[in-house]
């Protein structure tokens, strides 16, 4: 909801005008919280700057002629400026002015003004043809520069009028306006400029430049949108959205770097969209659709650019990073899934342990699902074996136990590798824990590395990071993780006889935990093979499991038939 401070500067403001400020008109600036899809975030209503200039406006004799002053300048010319009560009616004026049946809209120009029944059109698709029979031509100008000249000078050359719809690129795309900098620039510039509600504190509100015939807004409304157009016109936010949109970008290059995801960024660096190139199986935008969902389940609502709140430049973006990373980190996730073979039906072979834990038994994983890789079950143990050749990217393939584990966990495995040479990259074998959203995930793991692909090391592995790597001899040894007092410690020991070596420790999540074992290499391999054994599990066993995993048929079988 509105900050109570700008109820009372709003309140205040009508007061000195002898007029009521309705409560619907405060709620409808109502806070928006997490929604980077919100043009109407522009600025805080808590703003200093701001309630101070509603109180002086209080004394303004004409705030209408004010703010038509304040929205030319935000436009950087003195054409005459109409003033809506709301978008829909700017988008009807523009239908009016445009002729019956002669108004085209470029992509996603005047979305959610209620104009849906006007002819709609690409970038690309701007050409002289199509513009015949065309008065008024709507774009928002967040195209490249060379795409945003070409569809003006085509559209001049028609006698068509061209209309920036800027509700969301003013202040943000540029220090001002689009239409402003490309005019001051020495560029071309639109016939009209839209603007909306981000330049009223998301009160209801629309401008035209360029046209004069105005239905009129209440001197409150005026008020407000004089105070902020002037405000961006002294100081800009754009440098500061700059700033908190770099933060994002840069933490989610990290995040997709760990996750060995492929990621775009594109559009102004102050409202930068985001995209996904298609992998793993999987179609870029059904990539991004996952990742606004998973934002979504966050608390963050996001699609195409980002509009970034101000809370958010007033130094609130720990949350919102953290949102971020999480829904990247999901989407590795969900890819893996979906590209990955999973069967249950692995008997728990290793001696001891839990019954309830023992009878779920064990899940075969392998990623992608095609990979050329067998998880076997065997009397003692469980063996994973990489047949020799390509490997792509990642392949990842080993078992884990389905059943969730919680408090302090201890978990041991014994490893025997006849055949673990690294291939052009690197070679791991690794006993893991993680939390099934797999947003946290902890190694104890055997490495070897393209620099001496016949030494092995040992380390902790935790958000992409390797700590505390130490070289060992042999191809046999054991893998410990530990959680417990709020952290995870890995181990490593050569035999039964010899003491427990730490490697390193790292933060844990208190959430429930499932173990497993797992390769994984790259680009490709002459042939791995891992046996496991005397996998030990000391921890409770959370009071409320998933169904167990049937066994399903290996994919790879139908795909030979092919």
């Amino acid at each position: 909801m509105p900050t109570d401070s700008f109820r009372v500067a709003l309140r205040d403001l009508a007061s000195a005008r002898g007029l009521d400020v309705a409560p619907t008109v405060a709620d409808a600036c109502a806070d928006t919280g997490w929604d980077l899809t919100d043009s109407g975030c522009l600025v805080g209503r808590d703003e200093p700057w701001l309630l101070a200039g509603l109180r002086a406006a209080a004394g303004d004799p004409d705030p209408v002629a004010r703010a038509r002053a304040a929205i030319a300048g935000v436009a950087g010319n003195d054409a005459p400026v109409a003033l809506f009560a709301n978008e829909a009616a700017a988008a009807l004026r523009l239908a009016a002015v445009s002729g019956p049946g002669a108004l085209l809209v470029v992509d996603e120009a005047l979305g959610g003004t209620g104009a849906s029944e006007v002819a709609r059109c690409t970038f690309a698709q701007v050409t002289a043809e199509r513009l015949g029979g065309v008065g008024m031509l709507v774009v928002e100008p967040t195209v490249a520069a060379a795409d945003l000249t070409r569809v003006l000078e085509v559209a001049a050359a028609a006698g068509v009028s061209v209309v920036f719809d800027e509700r969301r690129t003013a202040c943000r795309a540029a220090a001002a306006s689009v239409a402003a900098a490309r005019v001051a620039a020495g560029g071309r510039g639109p016939d009209m400029v839209l603007f909306g509600r981000s330049l009223a504190a998301g009160l209801p509100f629309a401008a035209i430049v360029g046209d004069a015939d105005a239905t009129g807004i209440d001197a409150v409304t005026a008020g407000v949108v004089a105070v902020i157009a002037e405000q961006m016109l002294r100081a800009p936010v754009a440098a500061e959205l700059e700033r908190t949109a770099a933060e994002i970008v840069a933490a989610v290059d990290a995040a997709a770097a760990r996750e060995e995801l492929r990621i775009a960024w594109s559009g102004p660096a102050a409202m930068p969209s985001l995209s996904f190139a298609d992998q793993d199986s999987a179609e870029g935008v059904l990539i991004l659709h996952h990742f606004g969902l998973e934002l979504a389940a966050a608390g963050c609502t996001s699609a195409g650019p980002l509009l970034l709140p101000p809370a958010l430049r007033r130094g609130g973006a720990a949350p919102v990073l953290g949102m971020f990373t999480h829904a990247v980190a999901r989407v590795r996730t969900l890819l893996i899934e979906y590209n990955s073979y999973l069967s249950g039906g692995i008997p728990f072979v290793f001696p001891g342990g839990d019954p309830v834990l023992c009878a779920r038994g064990a899940t075969r994983y392998r990623y992608p699902r095609l990979a050329e890789v067998d998880v076997d079950a065997r009397e003692d143990g469980i063996r994973i074996h990489f047949a020799a050749g390509e490997l792509g990217a990642v392949t990842s393939s080993g078992f884990y136990v389905p059943t969730r584990l919680v408090g302090d966990v201890d978990v041991a495995i014994r490893y025997v590798v006849p055949q673990f040479s690294a291939g052009p990259d690197a070679t791991c074998l690794g006993l893991f824990l993680q939390n099934e959203a797999s947003t946290a995930r902890y190694y104890a793991q055997l490495m070897s590395t393209s620099d001496a692909p016949a030494a092995r090391s040992v380390a902790l592995g935790h958000a992409g990071a390797v700590i505390g790597r130490r070289p060992v001899s042999g191809d046999t040894g054991w893998l410990r993780l530990l959680r417990r007092g709020g952290e995870v410690i890995a181990f490593f020991r050569a035999d039964t006889q010899a003491p427990w070596q730490e490697l390193g420790r790292v933060p844990a999540t208190a959430d429930e935990l499932v173990v497993g074992a797992k390769i994984w290499s790259k680009q490709r391999t002459d042939g791995l093979i891992g046996d496991l054994f005397d996998l030990s599990i000391d921890a409770a066993l959370a009071a409320d499991q998933p169904p167990v995993l049937e066994s399903r048929p290996d994919p790879r079988v139908e795909a030979r038939k092919r």
